[in-house]
């Protein structure tokens, strides 16, 4: 048995659930383990993050560990990511972030696939926001054994016509 990316959406919604349920919550029962945690600063910052592993015994396993956060400054951010391990051999991994604040924003996501016989696949989309100018960089990437590495990296302005990437 392996564990389907449909079934892993429904473990990323109890983790969600989890996360929101309460402050150091834990939850343990045959081939699965869940924690959650929340707490806030003295200045208005806050975090939250949770983790569910869950196992099947015969060699299938998946893990999601979740974490969001706000700064007293008014940024704020979201983390996700998922690893999946199947008794063949396979195995997966996906993860996401996004992130503002007064300077501007960040988004990524991305993850990579291991057939069982080996074959990798990745990929990774980013986009970065200036919020001053409202510039923004999009970044693309994938591998697989076929096609080798790819990359692309474009630039736009705020009106999202196409304009020269800064250097380095």
């Amino acid at each position: 048995m392996s564990i389907s990316r449909s079934e892993f959406g429904r473990i990323v919604a109890v983790a969600l659930v989890v996360a929101a349920a309460g402050v150091g919550t834990q939850s343990v029962e045959a081939g699965s383990f869940s924690r959650s945690h929340q707490a806030s600063g003295p200045n208005g910052g806050s975090v939250a993050r949770s983790r569910v592993v869950q196992g099947d015994g015969a060699g299938n396993r998946s893990a999601l560990r979740n974490r969001s956060w706000t700064t007293p400054a008014g940024g704020s951010g979201a983390r996700s990511a998922s690893n999946v391990r199947n008794a063949d051999g396979s195995l997966g991994h996906d993860s996401s972030i996004a992130a503002s604040n007064a300077r501007g924003s960040v988004s990524s996501s991305g993850g990579f696939d291991r057939s069982a016989d080996g074959t990798l696949t990745q990929s990774r989309n980013t986009t970065v926001t200036n919020a001053n100018t409202g510039n923004s960089m999009q970044s693309s990437s994938s591998y697989s054994a076929d096609a080798g590495r790819s990359r692309t990296v474009s630039c736009y302005d705020a009106g999202g016509n196409a304009i020269s990437c800064p250097a380095r």
